[in-house]
């Protein structure tokens, strides 16, 4: 303690003039404190002050300590330069923080409980101020706070905030770990706050009151969010969310309440719940809305409902379902650790109707277009990982394999004797294979062309009967006419696929025989060997283009074509059992050479690197005793055949050093496979690949790849149309090319960075390069089977960049369909941060091409849309959003 004078006046000692108290890294300041010496209460008046440092040692780029300067928050004391090996510098120095500060007229309390009273007060908690008349601070580290107001503006430290919440009672919670007066943790995420009877002020004038408002623990906002605009969808909405904490011990259970109103759709309501337990995790998501229009979405995406018509009978034009005006969505999650290596985890998500989520939640629905169902028990050992697992279909209009349920097995691989390695894997169970349901069969198809299939079939002589029965007009009947008539030739047309199901048991067992020659060829010899087991299965063979008739015919959002003919799976095929045989070879030489003289700030390079490690990898699958064709499809495990083939190929990396630690500079891989025996479709030469990836720098990275049709196994004559006619093949033509994506981000100045993304693919078949016991790179990862690839070809880019302003920021992104000739998106974004609140403004526009049927004629469809999102900084849920869209039509 020290002062200016000091007085003892029985057991008080009264220091005046400059008295100072330091309590651990609490420092309280006065004009003139009183202690009483033996119960430790204090009184200090005139020019109070509370307050704590944290004095941190960090290691600085020259950005980074220019950001700090700027910030009166902090002081930040240089103390050296530092000099990493590659070049680059940094700065050590100590930089200081006030966490907490309190400064009052007159304080009045007890050091030993912690039990104060403050007039007059200001207090700077983390990044939230409050000002007021009286505070309490009780024992258990609650605060109140009378006739008070709370701010994020710094602009309070000098009475000038920009906006603020004037409250009659301020109540102020840190948690249990933070009660004390000597380890005050100031951090707002670790404290709630009730707020009562409150108005919202702007440059001091009332704009809103509130009854109460509520800030969770672990939270920075008090979890309310508003979202306010106009979408051709939804009319003119209002979303709003408030969240809230339930109860923190033993359990934590926060909820959220949404409201939400949209002019053309009505009122939606839902909420949320989150219990979060030490070992265990829950989420519960409930929302309904009673929509008075649920076919506007349909609307907007598939042309405006022309005159004579309803919007139920023109979204039949377009689609197999029936929207419901009740939409809902009930998801219920858990993840449980039972014990340190056993995990439980399910989804139960329950959904109106197939369009909800991309209706009124389009985030979750980009996220996962078909939300799962499942529950598994996991566990994790040292040498095997065992999962027992049931998915399971709750939404009929979701196509679902499930598993009910299926026990699996995995043994990593291992040692078993010396130098000989062993790998497996177990799986059985019960799988069902549910197609989607429709509400409207295929015979309703308004685009039906009975004649031309009477033609196709060369059953021409049944068009006078179906005349004579059921006229031109009623497609319906004649469909189930034919099919009764001449199921053979005209049932496939008006079906669907077919459920299907069986218990499988499959059991693949692995050895592995790792050896070095010449001390620097390496060498793994493999056998593999798998059994199977159905219990049921086609005596019709299904060969992979049936199946891909099968996916073309299950369509969500329109009609299939009427020409499509259903080709099912039967079930009198019995049980089956198959055998499964690989034997491979994997060998490679590892070289390298390094260079410790190389050195590049600016390239961040400390040393240098380069491995190149040519491989090859010998695959052989004997045929199998059973034909896949005749296997009920669930996955990969159902399509093997007959393979032999050999991949040979190069890995090249070059590496530097950075941080003491290996870093990827350089990355490239080559490969080809040769294909021993021809199939249909194909000779023995395969794709050629290559996968590249620099990033040398945070901030710059570069990547491509591609593969290449070598052995012309495609025709590569796919030709583009528009409008309905052909217009070639616009763009990369290249007959070589099956797969071209590359990607480049730069960061090229201060706030400037530049990203172009390219990515094609022409309309091609991939080649069976499965492999049970080895895994082989991949640039088109989506199946190691006979894969059909569509024609895409797009291009994209964004454009980061700062204005005359340091703190408005804003961004050009644009994306161009090439075939298409259509714009996806083109926008600008601009975000301006003040010193306590953001604001962001969007604009852009994308375009699309619709057939207008009164007109018969193709248009284009324009969606220009404007955003605008104003926010509290240091609460990044507080914000009020409005958006704005309209559809244009030339």
């Amino acid at each position: 303690m020290s002062a200016d004078t000091y007085e003892y006046i029985g057991s008080n000692l009264v220091a005046r003039g400059h008295a100072v108290i330091k309590v651990k890294n609490l420092q309280v300041t006065a004009d003139a404190i009183t202690v009483n010496l033996l119960t430790k209460d204090l009184e200090a008046a005139g020019n109070v002050t509370f307050a704590t440092q944290v004095f941190e040692k960090r290691n600085l780029t020259p950005e980074q300590y220019e950001k700090l300067m700027e910030q009166p928050a902090y002081k930040v004391i240089a103390e050296g330069i530092s000099t990493k090996p590659d070049g680059n510098q940094t700065i050590l120095a100590t930089v200081i923080s006030n966490c907490a500060y309190l400064s009052a007229e007159r304080a009045s309390g007890s050091m030993e409980t912690g039990a104060f009273q403050f007039r007059n007060f200001f207090i700077k908690a983390g990044y939230m101020y409050f000002r007021g008349f009286l505070a309490e601070r009780y024992p258990n580290g609650t605060v109140k706070m009378f006739d008070s107001r709370m701010t994020t503006c710094e602009y309070e430290m000098d009475s000038n905030a920009h906006y603020g919440i004037k409250s009659s009672v301020m109540t102020l919670k840190p948690r249990e770990s933070n009660r004390s007066i000597h380890n005050y943790n100031p951090d707002m995420g670790e404290h709630s706050l009730l707020m009562l009877s409150d108005f919202i002020n702007v440059w001091n004038v009332p704009v809103f009151w509130l009854p109460a408002l509520y800030k969770p623990a672990d939270s920075n906002s008090f979890g309310i969010r508003f979202e306010f605009g106009d979408a051709s969808g939804w009319g003119y909405y209002l979303r709003t969310l408030k969240e809230f904490d339930i109860i923190e011990e033993p359990a934590v259970i926060r909820a959220g309440l949404m409201v939400d109103y949209y002019s053309n759709r009505g009122l939606g309501m839902g909420t949320s719940v989150d219990i979060l337990t030490a070992n265990s995790k829950t989420e519960l998501f409930a929302y309904y809305l009673h929509d008075r229009n649920p076919y506007n979405y349909w609307d907007k995406a598939r042309n405006k409902v022309e005159d004579g018509w309803t919007d139920k009978e023109w979204f039949a034009q377009y689609g197999r379902y029936e929207l419901p005006n009740d939409r809902y969505e009930f998801r219920l999650a858990n993840l449980t650790h039972l014990t340190p290596r056993l995990d439980f985890r399910g989804v139960v998500d329950v959904i109106s109707d197939f369009n909800f989520l991309e209706d009124f939640f389009e985030s979750r629905y980009n996220e996962n277009e078909q939300p799962p169902s499942y529950a598994a028990v996991e566990y994790q050992g040292e040498h095997f990982s065992a999962t027992l697992q049931t998915t399971f279909r709750v939404n009929d209009f979701y196509t679902t394999m499930e598993r009910l349920p299926e026990l699996r097995i995995d043994i990593f691989r291992q040692e078993l004797f010396k130098n000989i390695y062993y790998q497996g894997e177990t799986s059985a169970g019960f799988y069902r294979t549910k197609w989607q349901k429709y509400d409207f069969p295929r015979g309703m198809n308004p685009n039906l062309n009975i004649p031309a299939l009477l033609i196709k079939e060369n059953k021409t002589y049944l068009w006078s009967e179906i005349v004579k029965r059921y006229g031109i007009t009623n497609k319906y009947g004649a469909s189930k006419y034919l099919a009764a008539e001449d199921p053979e030739a005209f049932a496939g047309y008006f079906e669907d696929p077919k459920d299907y199901s069986s218990y499988r048991f499959d059991t693949l067992h692995a050895l592995y025989y790792p050896i070095q020659l010449f001390g620097f060829l390496n060498l793994i010899p493999r056998a593999v060997g798998r059994f199977t087991a159905y219990s049921d299965s086609s005596k019709k063979a299904m060969d992979v283009e049936d199946l891909y008739t099968m996916y073309a015919l299950d369509e969500k959002y329109k009609w299939p074509n009427y020409e499509i003919k259903a080709v099912n799976y039967d079930d009198k095929g019995g049980a089956r059992y198959r055998f499964a045989v690989e034997l491979g070879l994997e060998g490679n030489v590892k070289l390298s050479r390094a260079w410790q003289t190389p050195r590049n700030a600016y390239w961040e390079i400390d040393g240098l690197r380069h491995v190149a490690v040519p491989y090859f990898n010998l695959i052989y699958i004997p045929k199998p005793t059973e034909d896949y064709q005749h296997l009920y499809y669930f996955d990969e495990v159902d399509q093997i055949e007959e393979t032999a083939f050999v991949r040979l190929g190069i890995q090249n990396r070059l590496q530097t050093r950075r941080n003491n630690r290996l870093y990827q500079w350089i990355s490239m891989e080559n490969y080809w496979d040769f294909h021993f025996n021809k199939s249909k479709d194909f000779n023995h030469i395969g794709d050629l690949g290559t996968i590249f990836r620099f990033t040398p720098t945070s901030k710059l990275s570069f990547f491509t790849e591609f593969l290449l049709d070598v052995g012309n196994n495609n025709d590569h004559d796919f030709e583009v149309y528009r409008k309905g006619e052909s217009v070639g093949r616009p763009g990369l033509s290249w007959k070589l090319i099956n797969k071209f994506n590359a990607g480049f981000s730069y960061q090229f100045a201060t706030d400037w960075r530049l990203t172009l993304n390219y990515n094609y693919s022409d309309a091609y078949v991939q080649r069976t390069i499965y492999s049970m016991g080895s895994t082989l790179a991949m640039v088109n990862a989506t199946s190691s089977f006979k894969n059909y690839m569509s024609r895409e070809q797009t291009i994209s880019g964004t454009l980061s960049f700062p204005t005359f302003d340091k703190r408005l920021k804003g961004r050009i992104f644009a994306s161009y369909n090439i075939d298409a000739d259509l714009i996806d998106a083109l926008g600008v974004v601009f975000r301006r941060d003040f010193h306590c609140w953001y604001l962001i403004l969007a604009a852009g526009i994308s375009n699309d091409r619709k057939f207008h049927s009164e007109k018969q004629r193709w248009r284009k469809e324009w969606s220009p849309f404007l955003s605008f999102t104003v926010g509290i900084s240091a609460m990044p849920g507080l914000a009020y959003s409005s958006n704005f869209e309209r559809d244009i039509y030339d």
